[in-house]
């Protein structure tokens, strides 16, 4: 960690460089926009007016259709001022008191499912959450649309109040695996909400689902647009305006207005008059009004940017431009008040412009503009909270060619404050701008909306470098991952030769030039690999999930060898031993997850094995960990991996044994790497009663199946297969099989630190 300090970075950026932020980069098409590169074309329908064509639905889709209506009837129309939470809360709870749950359940009590649902909508609407006494009635809407459709599919006809625990958890687990179960630790939180519910309700048993998990992050939308991209955008949303004048004036000033003061969509879309504080539309109130609910309390955006306070208005921006014709314009549509809203409906003023309509154009044409599909209007957000954090740490980048060029593509807002009685919580300028969006604290903002910090530290990187800061030994050596006296002797054996000393640039190069060589020590305790010419140098299993990844997506071995030496610093000699123990590995096992695409069979569906990196990352670094502290923990892994390179069967991938100690070894070795009981599920080949009891000890559950081993043992008959599930942070099955193969590789590599003998040596 220390060596960030010697760079003197902000404080911001160097928690991001140590790991206490995520600050995710922008995605690679935003990156290319931001250096200059013309956005590719991207042929996508505009959108229309959806039809809905009728079908034969079945029993439970018709009563998933009537369940969705009593949400559906609450909601009101946005356009009308009907939709903020509280109005949306108050027509659902009348819904409730008018009997209209009762006429539902009463049409279906064959099927408690629907009952004990619109019973839990019900529970939810007067009681909360464990996190929430009031749930938002989106958050209403969001759990019922996650799980709702899976719900009835799968309990259709179960009676409720007949399961027992293993029945329970052989239903979630259904629903967790249906193909169209999208996102299953979210799926997981509403059921275990629902679960918890019929525990009180009717006494339902405790299963694996109404037990906490790990939270999974989720990927924060990482397009970052650019200022011209933008005013290309507001450009052809007025030009769209002449054929449907409410929704194009109204999409381009909700767009520039998102994009200006770092809005929510709704935040933008419901101004009024009176938000607007002062006449040139420089400061903005965001409070709680008939059309949007807040997160968090008001607040107020200070934009205060040099070209949008221009006393010549002429000169006045473009994007201000169009939210000050909006403004304009409003006023001749309908008698100018405070309540007054920004955005009407040109031909019903009491009304605002379509709401879907409107977002849906925004939408298309930002894909349009940018070339990228991912793009949508919430990327303006992020890209306001990107261009306005990366300005207040370098106003004004002079040293990293990218910082300047990437500076040029985002809008100019020199700064950005929020007016506050009190603001002894938001002492600094970068909490005043978390507090300006919308959010508690600098941690949402940090990890999820600022996309800058690999720039900003690049730029903090070559002022150092331009200032030849004459640094310490001991500095180099910490950023170099060396010891203090090999940069003295490095320096000292110059001098010798009569030539003048190195500078510090001169001899971090040196060092970056060598074959292989990392800029900064591993922050993991990782070995070494031994070398002919006795030269260490550090190695990772992470790394051989790295080229693993990279053979996935390349079948060419000398590509793939370049791109590990020039993008990720791994020896060519180490990538040759790697590819060399793949084949093998591969061959013996049939595992073929990592090979690209062209080398699958029709019959096998082509893997993603990009999702699960970051899970797979996490476990490899606990192996290597555990892998460091002992020759017995080297020794019981290395059975382990051989045992399922001879018996791996990719149709039934499980994690074999062939005896109950054996077993037990395995669920130590588990526990060890940070799995826990309950994600431990047996699949065995013996439907013997007691040895299921002793399984069950260890696990959650146990289930039989004849053959479990791709080649089966005569004289050892019994089989014990594990299957992770449910892991939370740690892989489950699919991804704990490909991180058993990337060890498995290491060990036929032959690694040194992987031999019990080569410790001792």
């Amino acid at each position: 960690m220390k060596p960030f300090w010697f760079l003197r970075l902000p404080g911001s950026t160097y928690s991001t460089c140590v790991g206490d932020f995520d600050s995710q980069a922008p995605s690679e098409l935003s990156i290319e926009l931001l250096l200059g590169a013309t956005p590719a074309s991207l042929r996508i329908p505009e959108p229309i007016a959806k039809t809905v064509v009728p079908s034969k639905k079945s029993a439970f889709e018709i009563a998933e259709d009537e369940t969705r209506n009593l949400l559906n009837k609450a909601k009101g129309k946005i356009e009308l001022r009907e939709s903020s939470s509280r109005a949306q809360r108050k027509r659902l709870r009348q819904t409730f008191s008018e009997d209209g749950d009762s006429v539902l359940i009463n049409r279906y009590l064959s099927h408690q499912v629907v009952e004990y649902w619109v019973r839990f909508l019900k529970y939810l609407l007067e009681f909360g959450g464990p996190r929430a006494d009031n749930y938002d009635f989106r958050s209403l809407v969001e759990y019922q649309s996650r799980v709702l459709h899976l719900l009835y599919k799968h309990a259709w006809n179960t009676m409720l109040t007949d399961l027992s625990a293993v029945e329970f958890n052989t239903l979630y687990d259904t629903i967790l695996e249906d193909p169209d179960a999208k996102r299953p630790e979210a799926i997981t939180t509403v059921l275990r909400l629902f679960h918890d519910f019929l525990r009180q309700e009717i006494g339902a048993p405790k299963c694996n689902i109404s037990r906490s998990t790990d939270r999974v992050l989720r990927h924060a939308r990482s397009v970052v647009i650019t200022h011209k991209t933008l005013e290309k955008c507001t450009h052809s949303l007025s030009a769209s305006g002449a054929a449907v004048p409410e929704i194009g004036a109204a999409a381009a000033g909700v767009a520039a207005a998102h994009y200006i003061f770092g809005l929510r969509t709704k935040e933008a879309y419901g101004l009024l008059h009176k938000d607007f504080l002062e006449q040139d539309l420089g400061m903005l109130r965001v409070s709680r009004n008939t059309v949007r609910g807040l997160k968090t309390s008001e607040r107020t955006v200070v934009l205060m940017s040099d070209e949008s306070r221009s006393p010549n208005r002429a000169e006045e921006p473009f994007l201000h431009s169009v939210v000050r014709r909006c403004f304009n314009q409003s006023k001749v549509i309908s008698e100018p008040n405070g309540k007054t809203p920004v955005f009407p409906n040109r031909l019903r003023p009491d009304e605002l412009a379509p709401y879907d309509e409107m977002r849906n154009k925004i939408n298309w044409t930002l894909k349009k503009a940018t070339g990228d599909v991912e793009a949508i209007p919430y990327s303006l957000r992020h890209t306001y909270a990107t261009s306005v954090m990366s300005q207040l740490l370098i106003p004004l980048p002079v040293a990293s060619p990218i910082a300047i060029k990437i500076s040029e593509s985002l809008p100019k807002q020199t700064y950005v404050g929020c007016g506050l009685t009190n603001r002894s919580n938001y002492p600094l300028q970068v909490d005043r701008l978390a507090m300006s969006l919308g959010q508690e604290g600098v941690g949402t903002l940090t990890n999820f909306y600022w996309h800058g910090a690999w720039w900003v530290a690049g730029e903090h990187c070559c002022r150092q470098d331009q200032l030849e800061a004459n640094w310490k030994d001991a500095h180099i050596g910490a950023l170099l991952g060396k010891e203090k006296s090999v940069i003295y002797k490095r320096r000292t054996a110059v001098r010798k030769q009569g030539e003048t000393a190195l500078s510090d640039s001169k001899l971090v190069r040196q060092y970056v030039q060598q074959d292989g060589q990392p800029l900064i020590a591993q922050h993991s305790p990782t070995k070494t690999l031994v070398r002919a010419e006795n030269e260490f140098k550090t190695f990772s299993l992470q790394s051989v999930d790295t080229l693993l990844v990279l053979i996935r997506q390349d079948s060419e071995e000398q590509k793939v060898e370049d791109l590990a030496y020039e993008s990720y610093s791994i020896a060519r000699s180490d990538t040759t031993k790697v590819l060399e123990a793949y084949h093998k590995v591969r061959e013996e096992t049939e595992f073929l997850d990592f090979e690209p695409d062209k080398f699958h069979s029709a019959g096998r569906q082509s893997p993603d094995v990009f999702l699960g990196e970051i899970r797979r990352r996490k476990l490899l670094a606990s192996i290597e960990v555990y892998l460091g502290k002992s020759d017995l923990n080297v020794q019981t892994s290395s059975v382990i991996i051989e045992k399922w390179r001879k018996t791996f069967n990719w149709r039934t991938p499980t994690l074999p044994s062939h005896s109950v100690e054996e077993f037990s070894t395995q669920v130590l070795w588990l526990t060890a790497l940070g799995y826990e009981k309950r994600n431990i599920r047996v699949i065995c080949n013996s439907n013997e009663e007691g040895l299921k009891q002793q399984l069950r000890a260890n696990s959650d559950s146990v289930i039989y199946r004849r053959k479990l081993a791709r080649i089966s043992d005569s004289r050892r008959p019994l089989e014990i297969g594990i299957e992770i599930h449910l892991a939370g942070s740690l892989p489950n099955n699919v991804e704990f099989h490909r991180v058993i193969f990337s060890v498995a590789c290491c060990f036929t590599a032959l690694l040194s630190w992987f031999s019990p003998q080569a410790s001792h040596a």
